[in-house]
């Protein structure tokens, strides 16, 4: 028997739209302080020093451009390293179900040889022997013996014990599924934390270009004594530059980390994984089934409870209670009587005179006699019996824990999915048009050197407070997936 897994796991959405609003606020910013600087040194007749503004402000465009197309032509061209690799993977090496075959084989095999009758036994003697003489012929009761006796299983006992065996071994398949699942989930979490650090570190490392040459206008401006720039925007500047590089410090040290923890799934070797890259872009999810939809929005139980009852953890809990039941029986076939089957066979030497004697043939049976039931078997019975109805309230924990499991995760899908739409729609375009105004005030002497920075701050808090909602969406789409896993009686 052998058990498929159909799962619903999907990639997380691009975040193509982060590279888009680095690049227009990037450039936005360029402009406004190349217009900036060159009419402030225009107006102070510092002709010099807008030449060097100008071309100081041509290059920083033209690095920050270079830089995010670089980036972009980095990625290309490499082999993607996707989830559904690393998932793949994984189950590829993963040795408890490589453990778990091997199980199932031992049991099966056991569940054959408890169909085979027990061993006969034989028995081989020298009865009567005088001690007089030890002749084997003075005495004509003195004989060699060769015996053999066969014991027969009480019952149907052997047939029961090979189903109940059969029963047991039927469990690793479920467990496998089970064991599939569960690692799915994981390796899904550990791999979008990898994601999620190597889009922080891009991030970061975006608005870290932008900042440093921020910080290197504003000493220019405060050098030359232009515009209303203070020693304390240069101190800030500095600042958010040492912030940003803590930011990506932490960043890296995470993107390590997830990946030493992915890698105890996947085995790969160090200088092999370095070789991966991920995508840059994610799939969007797919949609929840709408019957399992429609059931979680009206909170419909009986039909969660339905789809649950084909999840791996129940279908492995109830061939437990399968099993159960040939142990019950198994039980109850004590209460017939052993039987068992014996014959000998006697010689006996001539006698002294020579005469011949005749040999001994015996056959017989024997059984035992169940007659104290109600300590022994009556209770063994009972034992059997409990330890069945404690594995059917398993089953009843398992799916009401599960249920409890799949409600919660679906509020937390929907809740994470409206903060991922306020984000994309109000908080992210909100930040890039504030970014647009204090430039534009800054560039007119009608704002401050800090609210630029801040501005830009609070756009790359918004970038990465988004990027940490999509990954908690992912992960919990991810786990939805793990509820929503059926077996069938196919493929694994």
């Amino acid at each position: 028997m052998s058990i498929s897994i159909k799962r619903r796991l999907s990639l997380p959405q691009s975040h193509a739209y982060y590279a888009l609003s680095t690049a227009t606020s990037s450039a936005f910013l360029i402009r406004a302080f190349s217009l900036n600087l060159m009419l402030i040194a225009s107006k102070r007749h510092y002709f010099i020093n807008a030449k060097i503004a100008t071309m100081f402000a041509l290059s920083l465009a033209f690095t920050i451009t270079n830089a995010w197309a670089d980036q972009q032509a980095s990625i290309s061209p490499h082999k993607f390293f996707l989830l559904n690799d690393a998932i793949a993977l994984a189950h590829e090496r993963d040795p408890w179900l490589t453990s778990s075959k091997f199980k199932e084989r031992a049991i099966m095999a056991q569940s054959e040889a408890s169909l085979a009758l027990p061993d006969p036994v034989v028995s081989l003697s020298i009865a009567n022997v005088p001690t007089n003489g030890f002749r084997l012929n003075q005495e004509p009761m003195t004989q060699l013996k060769a015996g053999v006796s066969q014991m027969l299983p009480r019952g149907n006992s052997r047939q029961i014990q090979s189903q109940y065996q059969q029963e047991l071994a039927l469990e690793q398949p479920f467990l496998r599924a089970q064991r599939i699942a569960e690692s799915s989930v994981q390796v899904s979490a550990l791999w979008l934390e990898v994601y999620k650090a190597q889009a922080k570190i891009t991030l970061i490392e975006e608005n870290q270009i932008l900042l440093s040459q921020l910080g290197d206008i504003a000493k220019k401006n405060y050098a030359w004594g232009i515009g209303s720039t203070r020693q304390q925007d240069v101190v800030n500047a500095s600042l958010e530059v040492n912030k940003i590089e803590d930011r990506l410090i932490q960043a890296r040290a995470q993107k390590t980390a997830s990946i030493q923890r992915l890698n105890e799934w996947l085995q790969i070797d160090a200088t092999q994984f370095s070789s991966f890259t991920l995508p840059n872009t994610l799939a969007p999810l797919e949609p929840i089934p709408a019957v399992t939809q429609f059931a979680l929005n009206s909170n419909n139980r009986q039909t969660l409870a339905n789809m649950l009852n084909q999840h791996p953890v129940i279908q492995a809990i109830e061939q437990r209670v399968s099993a159960s039941a040939s142990a019950i029986a198994l039980a109850k076939q004590k209460y017939y009587p052993q039987w068992g089957l014996n014959a000998s066979y006697a010689y006996r030497d001539d006698d002294q005179l020579g005469a011949s004697r005749a040999d001994f043939l015996s056959i017989g049976i024997s059984f035992d006699v169940p007659l104290y039931t109600s300590q022994k078997q009556d209770n063994e019975v009972s034992a059997r019996v409990y330890a069945s109805e404690s594995i059917k309230t398993d089953k009843r924990l398992a799916l009401r824990q599960l249920m409890s499991q799949l409600t919660a995760s679906y509020t937390l899908y929907q809740h994470l999915q409206a903060r991922m739409d306020l984000y994309e729609t109000q908080i992210l375009p909100q930040t890039l048009e504030k970014v647009q105004i204090v430039v534009s005030a800054f560039t007119n002497n009608d704002g401050d050197f800090d609210d630029v920075l801040n501005a830009q701050i609070t756009q790359l808090n918004a970038k990465l407070s988004l990027l940490d909602i999509q990954v908690e969406l992912h992960k919990t789409h991810s786990q939805l997936s793990y509820y929503m896993t059926s077996t069938s009686q196919k493929g694994l």
